[in-house]
């Protein structure tokens, strides 16, 4: 499966969701057609980090993979015609200015879905910085669409700067993990391109177990790098369980994540791993998951 990473990579971010709990209703009616009973099912009411986390999880599940690339297609090409000698044509200069326009709007989009997340004021300056982190991103976009508007090739290397912007990883991974949300979705909420259209289905299944396991690792204190062999193998035992329900039929070639499946058995059995790290993390860029939660499972993985 062929991944675009999208211009967000090339200008800035290089660097899961729990699945929650929720209130549910069930109501029916019967045989006579009168109204059955209403059931309610008790639960505890979502956090504000639960909600966070969940903000982050809409924003990675409703971009447009189509969008992403098409502006990492756009990067390519308006960095081609910036070392070239000659000015390229009009119709060119439009189609980049179209596809990072898009690109904008997504991660515009995303956030205004964030900010909108109203955590105690504790955590408020946290958050900020999550929310923040595309702002060096946003506005050298800007600077480019600017200068695509009106080109002016005397000036070109100091207007456009590909790349040039980089957030401050340091403070970015302190944010996060004062707000408990490292290894959520929120890690990686400005990185990932998005959904591939053919395999959706998986990539949603996927997130959505890793994230459970992700989840009971923080709320148990558990740490692979330092968890006792019997808790280790239990821990991975779990997680193996949860992986294995994943229906990957939908892909092409589904032999990247049953090796991950496999790993994680072999984990459960008091194995190493039954790769190398750099095998796992291979499976997992290539599935398209190096920038979900399934990347914060594996120790290491999620630092690339």
């Amino acid at each position: 499966m062929d991944r675009h990473h999208p211009i967000r990579r090339r200008l800035v971010l290089a660097s899961t969701l729990a699945v929650a709990a929720w209130s549910g209703l069930l109501v029916g009616c019967g045989s006579d057609g009168e109204r059955a009973t209403t059931t309610t099912t008790t639960t505890e009411p979502p956090t504000p980090r639960d909600l966070a986390r969940r903000a982050c999880t809409d924003v990675l599940e409703e971009r447009s993979e189509e969008v992403s690339r098409r502006a990492t297609d756009a990067a390519a090409v308006l960095q081609e015609a910036l070392e070239a000698p000659e000015e390229p044509p009009d119709q060119v200069f439009a189609d980049v200015q179209d596809a990072l326009g898009a690109e904008r709007g997504q991660l515009a989009d995303a956030q205004a879905t964030l900010r909108a997340v109203e955590l105690p004021s504790a955590d408020r300056p946290a958050w900020t910085t999550v929310v923040d982190a595309v702002d060096p991103v946003l506005a050298d976009v800007d600077g480019i669409l600017a200068f695509l508007r009106s080109p002016d090739w005397d000036r070109r290397p100091d207007t456009v700067r590909i790349g040039a912007p980089t957030p401050d990883r340091v403070a970015l991974h302190e944010a996060l993990d004062g707000l408990d949300l490292l290894g959520t979705d929120c890690q990686w909420v400005y990185d990932y391109p998005g959904d591939p259209a053919d395999a959706a289905p998986f990539h949603h299944d996927a997130a959505a177990a890793c994230s459970m396991a992700v989840e009971r690792r923080r709320t148990t204190g558990f740490d692979p790098s330092s968890a006792t062999d019997a808790d280790g193998r239990a821990e991975w035992a779990e997680t193996a369980d949860e992986l294995v329900t994943v229906d990957h039929g939908t892909l092409d070639d589904p032999a990247a994540w049953e090796r991950l499946v496999s790993d994680a058995r072999d984990r459960a059995g008091g194995d190493a791993g039954g790769g190398a790290m750099s095998e796992v993390v291979d499976d997992l860029e290539f599935l398209g998951l190096d920038q979900r939660p399934c990347a914060a499972l594996w120790p290491a993985a999620a630092d690339g």
